[in-house]
């Protein structure tokens, strides 16, 4: 049975290994400012946030350990989120609010690609 985590290692240090300069990384994941964009389109988060379950609080965690500075990377509302043991169903709001979801990841792609 191979291991996904040592998978993974295997992979990270193939890439750094042949990488001679640093990557730009741009996070287009899930963080504040998409939440307050959420709760402006929504007009709240409250019809799309869901408890986690014990293994997504335990991911939480583990993330926390993981990357120190995940609370910055995500910001304090995403955070704040997480830590009370909710999440955004982001399945749900994209189901309802599809064009505009989509409008917006391609908005936020293209930046992040200028700043490059």
């Amino acid at each position: 049975m191979i291991d996904g985590q040592d998978r993974c290692s295997k992979g990270r240090d193939e890439l750094l290994r042949s990488t001679r300069r640093r990557l730009r990384i741009a996070y287009l994941g899930m963080d504040s400012t998409w939440l307050r964009w959420v709760e402006r389109i929504a007009h709240g988060l409250r019809s799309f946030s869901i408890t986690m379950r014990a293994v997504g609080r335990e991911y939480w965690a583990v993330v926390q350990r993981l990357v120190p500075d995940a609370r910055t990377l995500i910001g304090p509302l995403a955070s704040d989120l997480l830590d009370s043991g909710v999440k955004l169903e982001v399945d749900g709001f994209v189901a309802r609010h599809r064009a505009a979801f989509f409008r917006e990841l391609r908005r936020r792609m293209r930046t992040a690609l200028r700043r490059r």
